[in-house]
């Protein structure tokens, strides 16, 4: 719920400008006009990089060290959010949030993978949405049943950012309809 309301607060300024300035009014606890300001100018910052990174990804991986690299790796060319497990993921993505790609782990906590993997291909909503695995598991049968479930690539850890990056470009090129699979650096139109 909080972070519904912080991101509400962070889409709307204007209103959190106006419940400060009713908090004035009544004396109740407020923000201060420096963290007003923040929050503001955070969004306004937020806005410009949406429009010139308009294409969103989604990362989902519970190791932060992954995650913060992902972030380094991708954040030049993309909007990139990221939940540490699948359980979060599937929770922002029903608050509304559709990205243009997900990239996520096999192996997790809660929820793994393939039964992401599952509830995307499941879901009217979701199931169009390209993803990349990124795992270090060397499983066929468990590529063979990403592939079955519409993973448009699985790539092996450790992975090198030009071929994450060559994986993402292609499928953010791709019209609608094609769907291009790359499998341990091959990549199938």
């Amino acid at each position: 719920m909080l972070r519904f309301v912080l991101r509400f607060i962070l889409q709307h300024p204007i209103i959190l400008l106006f419940s400060y300035a009713l908090d004035l009014r009544n004396k109740k606890n407020h923000l201060s006009p420096v963290i007003v300001q923040a929050l503001v100018s955070h969004k306004l910052s937020s806005k410009k990089k949406t429009m010139m990174k308009a294409q969103q990804i989604l990362i989902i991986d519970d190791d932060p060290a992954i995650s913060f690299l992902l972030n380094k790796i991708l954040s030049d060319r993309y909007t990139v959010y990221s939940c540490n497990n699948a359980m979060d993921a599937l929770c922002w993505l029903t608050e509304g949030n559709l990205p243009d790609l997900i990239v996520t782990d096999l192996v997790m906590p809660s929820l793994t993978g393939i039964e992401l993997l599952e509830q995307l291909h499941e879901s009217g909503m979701f199931k169009g949405i390209p993803v990349i695995i990124l795992s270090g598991l060397a499983d066929p049968e468990k590529e063979k049943r990403s592939i079955e479930l519409g993973v448009n690539s699985f790539l092996r850890k450790p992975f090198t950012p030009d071929s994450l990056l060559e994986a993402i470009d292609k499928i953010m090129e791709c019209k609608d309809g094609e769907r291009p699979i790359k499998l341990n650096d091959k990549l199938y139109a």
